[in-house]
C-alpha cells in the first residue's frame, strides 16, 4: 500500500557440448599411415585393442564451452525500511549483473575388458586428459616422444553490483533501540564462528548493551532514556565488482591390471648430443598404474612432474553519501537542530591460489626406469614393491608446496555537522580494515618409495633432492635391500609457513560549542556523530570545558594473527649410499663425500608420511566475526567507562558541597568506590587490560586472552611507578625513556613487538605533556571524565602513528602501552631502575655515535622482555612509597656467590650502589656520577672480568654478513629494526627462503617500491624468510626482510612471532 515495486529480469545462456563417438569390438585394430587423433571417443573391445599411426597418435578430451549472463533491475517507489528505526520516503534502485563461462573436457577412453591395448606411434604419442584401461591385461605405449599430460578446464565469473537511494530518511535511535540491535548483531557474529571465547564476548557485549541502557533509562526515566528523531533528504550509492577465474587439471590415467611399459626410443641425437635427447617421456598430472611391473625406458629425458591448478578472486568497490535535515532530541532537555552528514568509503581484495595435482606412477610388483639423460620427479611419487633406477645424467626430485595469498584492504570516511540555537558540533570518523594472509606448504612430498624389496638407483651425474626422499619400508632398509650409487648428492630441505595478520581501525572525534546541548557522541556501529545522529547516553566524554570544546570517542582499535610452520625434509632411507666424485661433490658442497652421507636424513620411510604438511590456519568468515564482536565489546566498554566516569565526578561534586559530616562521610565512600572505574582504578585497569587483550589478537584463545590480559594488568602496575621516578627526576625525557622500557617488556612478554610497545609507551608521554600545556591543567588534576577523555585521544592518536607503518599487531601493541601508560599514576619502583631512567635519559648524544651498539641494545631489551615483566610482578607486592630500609642480598651462592648491597633514596642524597656480581681474575671497577647536582648519586661495579669474555654488544661483523645486516638496520623504524642479528646474517649471506619475487612464481607486490627506494631493478628484488630462532624467554621468531638478488642488500627486517 505504501511502496511499489518494480522488478525486471533478464538471463541468456549459451552451450557447446560434445558429442562423442564409441568404436567397439570383440577385438579392435585402428591403423593409419600418417595420423590417428581420437577426441572425446571410446576405443573399447572386449579383447585386444591396438591403435598404429605411421606419424602421430593423439587420444584427447573435446572441448565443451558454456556462457551465461543475468541481469536484474528492481526499483522501490514509496516507503522502504533501511534496517532498524531508519524508513525512507523515496526512490530505490538496484542492478546486479553477472557473468559465468566455462570450459571443460570430455575425456576419451580406450579399454580393454579382457585383453591387452597396445598404442604405438611413429613419431609422437600424445595423451591428453583421457584414459587409457587394460582391465585383465597389459598396456604397451610406444614412440619417439611420448606425452601424458592433462587437458586444462577452466572458468570465469564476474559480479557487478549497483545501489542507489534518495528521499527523506527518518531515523529514530533510543538507547533501549541500540541495545536490542546491538543483541540481534551478537547473535549473527556469534553464529558466524565456533570459537567459545568470542561467543562469550558477544555474550558479555549483550549484557554490556544493556547495562548502558539501563543506566541511560536511570537518568532519565520519563523519556526512557532520550529519543532522537532526525528528517533528512539525501541520497547514496554503492557499487562493487568482484572476479573470478581459475585453471585445473583434468589428468591422464593409464592402468592395467597386468603390466605397463611406456618407450620412448629412436628419436635420435640432438647436436651431437649422445644422449638422444630427442626422445623423451612426459608425464604431467597423470596416474599410471599396473597390478604388475611398470617400465619406463626412454632415450632421453624422463619428466614426472605435477599439473598446475590456478584460481584469484579481486574485489573493488566503492560508495558515497549524503544529506542535510532537522534532528531533534527528546528527554531531559529538549533540543532541535540542522544536521549534514556525508560519508565515503572504497575497498579492494586480492586473493590468489596454486595447487598442483601430483604424478604418480605406481606398480605392484616391480618399477623400472630407464633414461640416457635426465630424470626429474617434480611433484611426483614412484612407488614399486621393489624399484630400479638408471639415470644417464641427473636426477632431480623436488616437492612442490601449494600457495595461497590473499590481502584486502576496507577504509571509510564520514562528517556530519549540526547547528542548533547557540550551539554548533562537528564529528568526523575513519575506519580502515585490513587482512593479510600467506600460506605454503607441501600437500604429497615427492619422491622414489619402495616396499619390501627397496630401491637400486644409479646416476651417473648429480641426485638432488628439495623436500623429496628416496625410501623404502623399513623392512627393506633392515634388510640391507636400498642402494643409491650417484656422481654426486645435493639436499635441501622445504620451509613450510602459514601466517596471516589482521587490522581493524576505528577513531573518531569532534568538536562542539555552545554547552551540553551540542551534541556529540556515536551511533549504534560506536562512529563519531553529531547532534539527532547521537544514541541518548552514548555521548562523549566531556574535555573539560564548559562551553564546548574538542572530544575523542572511544577508538575501536582489533587484531588477528596467527602463524605456524613446518619442514618438509629431505631424506634417504638407511642403505648403501656410494658418491663417485669426490672432488666434484666437494667443489659443489663444499664436503666430502663422506661428511655428505655422514649428514643425511637416514628416518625416512615409504610407510611414513615426510611431508609435514601444514593445514590452513586462515580463517576470514572467524576473523570478520571475532572483529564485529571485540569493536562491540570496546563500543560497550567505552559508553559504561564514561557512565561511570561521570558518576564519580557527580558524587565529587555532591561531596564537595556537602556540609553535613556524616554525609560527606558517606559520600566520600561511595566517591572512593566509582573512582575505581575511572582510569587508573583498581577496576578501570582490568577492564582496560581484558579489552585491550580481547583485541589484540581474536582469533588468539582463552589461554591467550587471560596471559595477556595478566600482563597488560602487570604493566600497567609498572607504569604507575615508572611515574614516581620520572617525577623524582623532573625529568620528561626519561619518562618517555621509562615508559618504554615497560611497554617493551609487556609487548615482548605477551608475545608482541617491543618496539611497537616502546612507541606507544613514549609516544604517549609525549602527547601527554603537549595535552597539559595546551589545556593548562597537568593529568592529575583532570576529572574521571576529563581522564576518559584524554585516553581516548591519546589511544587514537597512538594507533594513527603505529598504523602508518606497523602491522595488525603492533597497532594494538602500540595502543595498549599508550593507554596504559595515559591511565596510571605514580607510587614506588625499585632504585636500581632510576638509574637506569638517568642513564637512558643521557644516552642519545651516546647513541648518535654508537648506532649498532644502541642497536644491539635494543635487541637484548626485547629478550629480556618477559623477565622484566616478571619484575614488575615482584615490585608490585611492595607497599610503603614513603620509606624504604636498605637491602642486602647475595643472590648466587656458586663457588664465589656475588654480593649486592643498595641504599634507595633516603631523600636528598642519593642512592650508593655497590655489586660484585660475578668474582673471576679481578675486574676493573668503574665509577660514575651521573647528573651531578648538589648531591648526585654514586654508582660503583665491579663486573666480571674473568677469562676475557666476548660481548657482542660492542662487537661488529661477528658473522658473514654481518655488514650488511647492519647496513639493513641502520635508518629503520624501531618496530622494523629489532631482528635477530645472526638470522639477518643468515640472510645476507644468501641463505633463508624465498618467499615472493625473485626466484619465486609469487609476484612481489613492493617490488618497485623497493626498487625506487633501495636501487636496482623490480626483478631482483624478494622477500626472504629466515629459519626460526628462539629469545631468551623461549619464544620463537623468523626474520622477514627483503633482498636484492644481485647486490645481496637486506632492507626492512622484521622480527615474526611463531606459536
Amino acid at each position: 500500500m505504501l511502496s511499489r515495486s518494480t522488478k525486471e529480469t533478464q538471463r541468456d545462456a549459451h552451450e557447446v557440448l560434445a558429442q562423442g563417438s564409441t568404436v567397439s569390438g570383440n577385438a579392435v585394430e585402428v591403423g593409419a599411415a600418417r595420423d590417428v587423433r581420437v577426441t572425446g571417443s571410446n576405443v573399447v573391445g572386449e579383447g585386444d585393442v591396438s591403435v598404429t599411426a605411421g606419424r602421430n597418435l593423439e587420444i584427447a578430451g573435446a572441448e565443451n564451452r558454456h556462457a551465461s549472463s543475468e541481469y536484474r533491475h528492481e526499483t522501490t517507489s514509496g516507503v522502504f525500511g533501511n534496517g532498524a528505526g531508519s524508513v525512507t520516503i523515496g526512490r530505490r534502485a538496484e542492478k546486479e549483473t553477472t557473468r559465468r563461462s566455462e570450459t571443460t573436457h570430455t575425456a576419451s577412453v580406450l579399454g580393454s575388458v579382457t585383453g591387452d591395448v597396445a598404442l604405438h606411434a611413429g613419431e609422437q604419442y600424445r595423451q591428453a586428459g583421457s584414459q587409457v584401461v587394460a582391465r585383465a591385461g597389459d598396456v604397451d605405449i610406444a614412440g619417439k616422444r611420448v606425452a601424458i599430460v592433462e587437458s586444462r578446464d577452466s572458468a570465469q565469473s564476474e559480479r557487478e553490483f549497483d545501489v542507489r537511494q534518495s528521499g527523506v530518511t527518518v531515523a529514530v535511535s533510543s538507547p533501549v533501540l541500540a541495545a536490542a540491535q546491538t543483541a540481534g548483531q551478537m547473535a549473527k557474529a556469534a553464529g558466524k564462528t565456533s570459537d567459545g571465547r568470542l561467543q562469550a564476548l558477544a555474550g558479555a557485549t549483550v549484557g554490556l548493551a544493556g547495562k548502558n541502557a539501563y543506566d541511560a533509562v536511570t537518568k532519565d526515566p520519563s523519556a526512557l532514556g532520550g529519543i532522537n528523531i532526525s528528517v533528512t533528504v539525501g541520497g547514496s550509492q554503492q557499487t562493487s565488482r568482484e572476479t573470478q577465474t581459475a585453471s585445473s587439471a583434468r589428468g591422464s590415467s593409464v592402468a592395467a591390471g597386468g603390466d605397463v611399459s611406456i618407450r620412448a626410443t629412436g628419436g635420435g641425437d640432438r647436436g651431437g648430443d649422445p644422449s638422444g635427447d630427442q626422445s623423451t617421456l612426459t608425464v604431467r598430472g597423470g596416474d599410471i598404474e599396473a597390478g604388475g611391473d611398470v617400465t619406463l625406458a626412454v632415450d632421453g629425458a624422463i619428466e614426472l612432474v605435477a599439473a598446475e591448478n590456478i584460481s584469484s578472486t579481486r574485489r573493488k568497490s566503492s560508495g558515497a553519501s549524503g544529506g542535510i535535515g532537522v534532528g531533534v532530541s527528546i528527554g531531559t532537555k529538549t533540543s532541535v537542530g540542522v544536521t549534514a552528514n556525508a560519508s565515503v568509503s572504497r575497498g579492494k581484495a586480492e586473493g590468489d591460489a596454486q595447487t598442483w595435482t601430483t604424478t604418480h606412477v605406481t606398480a605392484g610388483k616391480h618399477l623400472t626406469m630407464e633414461s640416457g639423460g635426465d630424470t626429474t620427479l617434480r611433484g611426483a611419487q614412484a612407488r614399486g614393491e621393489s624399484v630400479a633406477a638408471r639415470v644417464g645424467g641427473d636426477l632431480r626430485i623436488e616437492s612442490l608446496q601449494d600457495k595461497d595469498n590473499y590481502h584486502s584492504r576496507d577504509q571509510s570516511l564520514a562528517g556530519s555537522v549540526t547547528v542548533g540555537v547557540g550551539t554548533v558540533s562537528g564529528a568526523i570518523n575513519a575506519s580502515h580494515q585490513q587482512i593479510n594472509s600467506d600460506y605454503a606448504s607441501v600437500q604429497q612430498q615427492s619422491g622414489i618409495k619402495a616396499g619390501d624389496g627397496g630401491f637400486d638407483v644409479e646416476v651417473k651425474g648429480n641426485t638432488d633432492l628439495m623436500g623429496a626422499v628416496i625410501a623404502s619400508t623399513d623392512a627393506a632398509a633392515e634388510a640391507g635391500a636400498n642402494r643409491l650409487k650417484t656422481g654426486t648428492l645435493t639436499q635441501r630441505d622445504l620451509e613450510n609457513r602459514a601466517e596471516y595478520d589482521a587490522l581493524g581501525v576505528s577513531i573518531g572525534g569532534g568538536f562542539s560549542s555552545g554547552g551540553s546541548d551540542a551534541k556529540l557522541g556515536t551511533d549504534q556501529a560506536g562512529h563519531a556523530t553529531t547532534g539527532a545522529g547521537v544514541v541518548p547516553g552514548h555521548e562523549a566524554p566531556a574535555s573539560g570545558r564548559a562551553s564546548g570544546g574538542v572530544s575523542v570517542t572511544p577508538p575501536m582499535i582489533v587484531a588477528a594473527a596467527g602463524s605456524a610452520t613446518s619442514t618438509t625434509r629431505s631424506g634417504i632411507s638407511a642403505g648403501v649410499i656410494e658418491i663417485t666424485d669426490g672432488a666434484k661433490q666437494q667443489a659443489i658442497t663444499g664436503k666430502t663425500a663422506r661428511q655428505t652421507i655422514a649428514e643425511t636424513n637416514r628416518e625416512v620411510s615409504s610407510e611414513r608420511d615426510g611431508s609435514n604438511a601444514l593445514a590452513k590456519i586462515f580463517n576470514e568468515q572467524e576473523i570478520r566475526a571475532g572483529f564485529e564482536i571485540v569493536e562491540a565489546l570496546q563500543r560497550e566498554v567505552g559508553v559504561f567507562v564514561t557512565n561511570r566516569a561521570q558518576e564519580a565526578d557527580a558524587l565529587e561534586k555532591a561531596r564537595d558541597q556537602e556540609t553535613d559530616p556524616a554525609r560527606r562521610a558517606a559520600l566520600d565512600q561511595e566517591l572512593q568506590e566509582a573512582r575505581k572505574w575511572a582510569p587508573g582504578g583498581d577496576y578501570g585497569r582490568v577492564v582496560t587490560a581484558i579489552t585491550a587483550a580481547a583485541g589484540g589478537n581474536v582469533t588468539g584463545g582463552m589461554g591467550d586472552l587471560v596471559t595477556k590480559a595478566t600482563i597488560n594488568y602487570l604493566q600497567s602496575l609498572g607504569v604507575e611507578k615508572v611515574k614516581a621516578i620520572a617525577d623524582g627526576l623532573k625529568s620528561e625525557t626519561a619518562r618517555a625513556a621509562l615508559q618504554g622500557i615497560v611497554a617493551c617488556a609487556g609487548a615482548t612478554a605477551s608475545g608482541g613487538d617491543c618496539g611497537a610497545g616502546a612507541l606507544g609507551g613514549s609516544a604517549s608521554v609525549v602527547l601527554n605533556n603537549l595535552l597539559d600545556k595546551a589545556g593548562g591543567k597537568s593529568g592529575k588534576d583532570l576529572s574521571a571524565e576529563e581522564k576518559q577523555a584524554r585516553t581516548n585521544l591519546v589511544t587514537s592518536i597512538v594507533a594513527g602513528i603505529a598504523g602508518a607503518t606497523g602491522s595488525g599487531a603492533d597497532v594494538t601493541t602500540a595502543t595498549t602501552g599508550g593507554k596504559i601508560e595515559t591511565e596510571n599514576n605514580a607510587v614506588f619502583i625499585a632504585p636500581v631502575l632510576v638509574a637506569a631512567g638517568e642513564a637512558i635519559a643521557g644516552g642519545a648524544a651516546f647513541c648518535a655515535t654508537r648506532i649498532n651498539v644502541c642497536k644491539a641494545g635494543l635487541e637484548a631489551a626485547k629478550g629480556a622482555g618477559a623477565a622484566f615483566a616478571a619484575w614488575l610482578a615482584v615490585q608490585m607486592t611492595r607497599s610503603d612509597p614513603e620509606t624504604n630500609d636498605g637491602t642486602t642480598a647475595t643472590p648466587n651462592h656458586g663457588p664465589r656467590g656475588g654480593t649486592i648491597i643498595g641504599t634507595p633514596d633516603t631523600g636528598e642524597k642519593g642512592p650508593n650502589i655497590m655489586a660484585t656480581p660475578d668474582q673471576g681474575e679481578r675486574g676493573p671497577i668503574i665509577t660514575a656520577t651521573p647528573e651531578e647536582g648538589p648531591k648526585g648519586p654514586t654508582i660503583m661495579a665491579t663486573p666480571n672480568d674473568g677469562p676475557k669474555v666476548f660481548e657482542p654488544i660492542f662487537a661488529t661483523n661477528a658473522a658473514a654478513g654481518a655488514d650488511n645486516a647492519e647496513n639493513a638496520v641502520n635508518g629503520l623504524n624501531l618496530n622494523k629494526s629489532l631482528a635477530s642479528q645472526q638470522q639477518l646474517s643468515e640472510l645476507a649471506s644468501g641463505n633463508g627462503i624465498n618467499v615472493a619475487g625473485n626466484g619465486t612464481n609469487v609476484p612481489l607486490r613492493d617490488a618497485p617500491r623497493l626498487a625506487s627506494e633501495y636501487g636496482g631493478q623490480a626483478s631482483e628484488w624478494s622477500k626472504v624468510s629466515s629459519s626460526s630462532y628462539t629469545a631468551a624467554d623461549g619464544t620463537q621468531f623468523e626474520i622477514h626482510a627483503y633482498r636484492n638478488a644481485v647486490t645481496g642488500r637486506i632492507v626492512e627486517p622484521k622480527s615474526i612471532p611463531l606459536k
